[in-house]
C-alpha cells in the first residue's frame, strides 16, 4: 500500500491549543467551514497569529477525514 500525498489548503487561523489548530477554510463546495486539526497531522503552517491567512499542509488521512479530498477506491 502506498502512502498518499499530503494536502495543502488555504486557511485562516482562528485559534490554537497545545495540541491543535482551529482554522477556517473553504470546502470543495466553496462554503466556509471551521475545523480543528491535530498538530500531529499538520506538516507545515505559515500562519503565526490569530487572523493570519496562509497555507497549511496536512496528512492525506486527516484531509480525507475532514472531507477536503475524495479518496480513490483502489
Amino acid at each position: 500500500m502506498t502512502e498518499k500525498e499530503d494536502v495543502t489548503v488555504v486557511v485562516t487561523l482562528k485559534g490554537e491549543t497545545r495540541k491543535a489548530y482551529k482554522v477556517e477554510l473553504e470546502n470543495p463546495e466553496s462554503k466556509t467551514e471551521t475545523h480543528w486539526f491535530p498538530k500531529s497531522q499538520v506538516r507545515a503552517i505559515d500562519c503565526f497569529a490569530e487572523g493570519d491567512e496562509g497555507e497549511m499542509t496536512v496528512s492525506h488521512w486527516i484531509a480525507s477525514q475532514k472531507g477536503l479530498v475524495e479518496d480513490d477506491v483502489d
